[in-house]
């Protein structure tokens, strides 16, 4: 889908970097892991098998969890990638389990059976996304407890996976992505532009209600 493959595209921009920082790191972690008193032998199969691993990730979310990594230590001789990877994954449930706390602490201010409040603030795209899939907000209000407590499973899941693969075109407008465009783009470079820029429309049919 074309929306798809802009998206891919923003990510992309970012590669040169990733891929910098990659480099870099594994020096920083040759000099923590010295080996024979000298710095641990990188090789270019090593540094392309962390470029093809990590090369993905966004260059501020790399350094951060390789900052981790070189903090808390390693108990291999050598990082390998997928310890990078355990960092980001453990620090992106702790963000969806408080982005499940927002969307509750939401519903209880905002969402009401009888009551539209015009003012109500918007949830980010890809929680009020994760939000629907769970079941939507006034679901999400009425529900029981016990139910609640399955509802927050399909959440996470579903926000995670969109974290994962960067999958927000398909409810996305042209201006939603076109921002998100000129945000991931680098300084200078040409932003593509969507043939549509249509207002936002409610991501939630019923919501918010109070």
């Amino acid at each position: 889908m074309p929306n798809n493959r802009l998206v891919r595209i923003s990510q992309q921009s970012g590669s040169d970097l990733t891929r910098q920082k990659i480099r870099e790191w594994l020096v920083k972690f040759a000099e923590l892991h010295r080996k024979n008193g000298a710095p641990y032998p990188l090789t270019p199969v090593m540094t392309q098998l962390w470029i093809d691993i990590l090369g993905d990730l966004d260059p501020k979310v790399l350094d951060a969890a390789c900052l981790k990594v070189a903090e808390q230590g390693c108990r291999r001789e050598f990082p390998i990638p997928a310890d990078i990877r355990a960092q980001i994954d453990s620090a992106q449930q702790i963000n969806n389990e408080k982005d499940w706390e927002y969307v509750l602490d939401y519903i209880r201010e905002w969402v009401h059976q009888d009551i539209h409040f015009s003012c109500a603030p918007e949830l980010p795209p890809d929680v009020a996304h994760a939000a629907k899939a769970a079941g939507g907000l006034q679901f999400l209000r009425a529900c029981s407890h016990e139910e609640l407590g399955w509802r927050k499973k399909i959440f996470i899941e579903e926000l995670t996976r969109l974290r994962k693969t960067g999958d927000l075109a398909g409810f996305l407008t042209g201006g939603e992505l076109n921002k998100l465009l000129k945000q991931a783009v680098q300084p200078g470079k040409q932003v593509p532009q969507l043939e549509s820029d249509e207002p936002q429309q409610a991501v939630e049919e019923t919501a918010p209600l109070k």
